[in-house]
């Protein structure tokens, strides 16, 4: 009898021990998760503080994005290739949109243009002339309109002897004409000037 006594003790004790161990591995438990559980609302209370959108704001987005989806059907990779050709095309290109319309817009310049005067001094003798020769161009890509020689000759005494223009007509974008003339006047010109000219529309 006393051998049985001690071995229901010896049962008791482990059980007792046991039920302690469980006992203590659910308080562990239980603290561990209403610490989650208390981090986790912290959280949230924090993301909804700080953030203002509501769930039509979201489901606007959402509905925005499928929207997107169903009627753009380039790949990701496509817009990528895209993205990174702007990307080059940024860092080596540096032109200004103001520098952009500079070269297209219509501008005229004379190449190795050649002007000689000659003075007749005798009341015999024809009348004095400017000889125009050489290149007119038109840098830009638009076409030139009107386009024309302005020239002028002055006397040594600041008189002007000459205002006139020289007709070229049009000169389209990136190209040129050549112009040779003879202007007559009457007088001795000292010092001259020709100035080309133009209009952006006919």
């Amino acid at each position: 009898m006393s051998e049985k006594k001690v071995v229901r003790r010896t049962v008791a004790i482990a059980l007792g021990i046991v039920c302690i161990l469980l006992i203590a591995g659910l308080g562990g438990a239980m603290a561990y998760y209403t610490m989650t559980i208390n981090n986790k609302d912290s959280t949230y209370d924090s993301y909804a503080s700080s953030h203002s959108h509501t769930d039509s704001d979201y489901n606007a987005l959402n509905s925005t994005y499928y929207n997107y989806v169903g009627n753009h059907t380039h790949s990701d990779s496509e817009f990528n290739s895209l993205q990174s050709d702007y990307t080059n095309y940024v860092a080596t290109h540096h032109h200004t949109d103001s520098e952009y319309n500079s070269l297209t817009v219509a501008s005229l310049t004379t190449v190795g243009l050649d002007v000689t005067n000659f003075n007749h001094y005798w009341f015999w003798d024809p009348p004095s002339y400017l000889t125009i020769k050489g290149y007119i161009f038109n840098m830009g890509t638009d076409t030139a309109y009107n386009c024309k020689l302005h020239v002028k000759v002055w006397s040594s005494t600041d008189t002007l002897l000459l205002d006139t223009t020289v007709d070229l007509g049009s000169i389209s974008g990136r190209s040129y004409v050549y112009k040779s003339t003879e202007t007559p006047y009457t007088g001795s010109g000292s010092y001259w000037e020709v100035i080309s000219e133009w209009t952006a529309s006919p």
